[in-house]
C-alpha cells in the first residue's frame, strides 16, 4: 500500500502553533506508526500563496493520486492540505 504524507506552511503568514513542517511530519509519522502504516514519502511545500493548488509538491502528489499510486494520504490537519475548500467533502472532491 502506498502511503504518503503532506506538510505545508505559508512563509508570509504566522505558522499555527506547533505546526511547522517538522512538527507536521512528526504528527504524520506518529499517527502512521500508531496505525501500523509505513509512509513511503512526506511531501513538503513552503510557499507564499498557501491557498493555491499550484504548489510544486502538492501538484506532484495530486498527479500521483490521479495515477492511482496513492492509497492513503496523511496530513497533520486538513487546512495543511489546502484552504481552497473548507469542508472535508469539498477537499476530497478537488483531488
Amino acid at each position: 500500500m502506498s502511503i504518503y504524507g503532506y506538510t505545508r506552511i505559508n512563509n508570509h503568514r504566522p505558522t499555527p502553533k506547533n505546526l511547522g513542517t517538522r512538527n507536521q511530519a512528526k504528527i504524520i509519522r506518529k499517527w502512521s506508526e500508531e496505525h501500523g502504516l509505513e509512509i513511503k514519502k512526506i511531501f513538503r511545500d513552503i510557499e507564499s500563496n498557501s491557498a493555491s493548488l499550484e504548489l510544486p509538491n502538492l501538484k506532484k502528489l495530486i498527479s500521483l493520486i490521479k495515477q492511482g499510486k496513492v492509497a492513503v494520504l496523511i496530513v497533520a490537519r486538513l487546512d495543511r492540505l489546502t484552504r481552497i475548500n473548507s469542508s472535508p467533502q469539498s477537499t476530497a472532491q478537488f483531488i
